[in-house]
């Protein structure tokens, strides 16, 4: 009753959350979780620069952009709601 459901784009959405973790949660207004997300990327990356070899860096930090783009999908499909079946 009033309330104004805002979907946001699927594509967009995970475009900026692959670009910079954190920052497609924003964009959904996910605000907490998605400045969270990306202060913890931030220090994850600088930590793992200074304390692992170069393998092993880019692979935590992939692990955690891996995840930040799963939840980031979640949180879509709970923001936008149920799927609509395809009647055509």
């Amino acid at each position: 009753t009033g309330e104004v459901l805002l979907i946001k784009s699927l594509k967009m959405t995970l475009l900026l959350g692959a670009l910079v973790p954190g920052v497609g949660h924003i964009y959904l207004g996910v605000y907490q979780p998605g400045i969270m997300i990306f202060l913890v990327g931030v220090f994850l990356r600088f930590v793992t620069d200074i304390f692992l070899p170069f393998p092993l860096d880019w692979i935590v930090s992939g692990i955690y952009w891996a995840w930040a783009l799963f939840h980031l999908h979640r949180i879509y499909r709970i923001i936008s709601g149920p799927a609509k079946p395809n009647v055509d």
